[in-house]
């Protein structure tokens, strides 16, 4: 039998200012998830995600390439901290369930 999914609307936020762009990404122990990249309002829909528990990580997208920049580094992403950037040490947690999920994570600075 196929797993259950869901639709997961997810919006994210840095000291109540949506943020713009990065990554959404959904991970557990079962090898399944998924993610999206933020827009604009700093929102993201994920389509046909499978249900359970996961938790949930916020990154910055890869670096833009820069001419006469050889570190690959490019803007700050201050609104991301290191702690919310991996599955093992962001707080965020979710549980998807069959049919539409909103969540909305709030970054602390």
């Amino acid at each position: 039998m196929d797993k259950e999914v869901g639709t997961v609307d997810v919006t994210v936020t840095y000291d109540g200012q949506p943020v713009t762009r990065g990554f959404v990404n959904f991970e557990n122990d079962t090898g399944l998830g998924g993610g999206g990249e933020l827009n604009e309002a700093g929102a993201t829909r994920i389509e046909k995600m499978p249900t359970g528990d996961y938790v949930v990580s916020i990154t910055p997208p890869d670096p833009d390439p820069v001419p006469g920049n050889t570190t690959g580094e490019s803007a700050d992403f201050s609104n991301i901290p290191e702690i919310v950037r991996t599955a093992r040490t962001s707080p965020h947690k979710a549980t998807v369930k069959p049919g539409n999920n909103s969540f909305n994570f709030e970054i602390k600075p």
